[in-house]
């Protein structure tokens, strides 16, 4: 970090900004810890899924000014108004957390519990918002309490081996 961009405190304000080119780099650079690599998707590919995913809307996360992590969720009221409706009749939820990741050296801070209830509230201020919903990867023992806080509950369902869980 540099004299302009100090490494932010636990009480630093949380916030969710577009991914521009002109911070796409510093979003690239941002790493999950080494033996959190198997649970998440590099924001390289995330990003690039995002450009032809019609419906996917990602933001970095940041403290201040010192970008902390991403979130991306998949957002079926963009589709068109067909495709919404056939997305409904399958049972599709209408908001789901597709990716999100805290930089392994802001772990523990507290920015990611923040910057998920930016995204709840987001969601609950969308459209016929009624549920998001995301899969909690097994073997990450910290995701479980850490959803849980936030009010996600078990449905009971899996989704390819991985807990579902929901909100809203």
């Amino acid at each position: 970090m540099t004299q302009d961009n100090p490494i932010p405190g636990r009480d630093a304000a949380v916030s969710l900004r577009e991914v521009t080119y002109a911070n796409l780099f510093e979003v690239l650079d941002l790493k999950v810890k080494p033996e959190q690599e198997c649970l998440v998707g590099p924001n390289s590919v995330s990003i690039s899924e995002a450009h032809f995913w019609p419906t996917g809307r990602f933001r970095a996360i940041y403290a201040v000014d010192t970008p902390v992590g991403f979130v991306m969720i998949d957002d079926h009221y963009l589709a068109d108004e067909n495709r919404t409706l056939e997305l409904r009749k399958k049972g599709v939820d209408d908001y789901y957390l597709q990716r999100f990741m805290i930089d392994g050296e802001h772990r523990g801070k507290g920015y990611g519990f923040r910057a998920m209830e930016l995204v709840i509230e987001h969601v609950k201020s969308r459209p016929n918002a009624t549920q998001m919903t995301t899969n909690q990867v097994t073997g990450d023992s910290n995701a479980g309490e850490f959803y849980k806080k936030l009010g996600f509950e078990h449905t009971g369902e899996e989704d390819r081996g991985e807990p579902e869980r929901l909100v809203i």
